[in-house]
């Protein structure tokens, strides 16, 4: 198999792999149908797709093959943050549950930093203070969800879903 290393492939291949990660929400409420059923597609097409690209490059021995405990483990993340964040949608705002959500690469750095070894600079402190001030933010420096059950449930679920995509993200590092 030949090396593409420095093209624009992996360029193309990271932004659309967002894009369509990105279109969990808009599927999941205009769709009407429940949250294991948009985790099961959206996994079972990025499976096919994955064995279309290993018999494609003739790696036809790995398309049986049972994946190993991690590869499992990081599935089971990243189903739950799926589910977790079309639930969150179902109790609050998309918005509020993407904000929730945006919190999961600040988790997973602080995370690493404490039980990982992966030590944060003085740069990358700053940006974490940052991230939580521009959330603190988008909320509008409201917390109080005392006479918004609703609200705070589905801030819940997408804390759960935030809490699913860093150790997603950890156990793929």
């Amino acid at each position: 198999m030949s090396s593409v290393s420095g093209s624009g492939v992996f360029v193309a291949c990271a932004t659309f792999s967002a894009i369509f990660m990105g279109t969990i929400g808009a599927i999941s409420v205009y769709a009407g149908v429940g949250a294991e059923t948009v985790t099961f597609y959206r996994l079972f097409i990025g499976a096919v797709l994955v064995a279309v690209f290993l018999l494609a490059t003739r790696q036809h021995g790995k398309v049986f093959m049972w994946p190993g405990t991690k590869v499992l483990v990081t599935g089971v993340f990243l189903a739950g943050f799926v589910v977790f964040y079309i639930l969150a949608m179902d109790y609050t705002t998309m918005a509020n549950a993407v904000m929730v959500l945006y919190l999961a690469p600040v988790t997973a750095s602080v995370a690493a930093h404490f039980f990982l070894g992966e030590r944060l600079t003085s740069a990358s402190i700053g940006l974490v203070g940052f991230a939580l001030l521009g959330f603190a933010m988008m909320m509008e420096f409201n917390f109080n969800l005392s006479g918004r059950a609703e609200e705070a449930i589905g801030l819940a679920y997408a804390f759960c879903a935030m809490l699913c995509y860093s150790a997603f993200m950890l156990t793929n590092r």
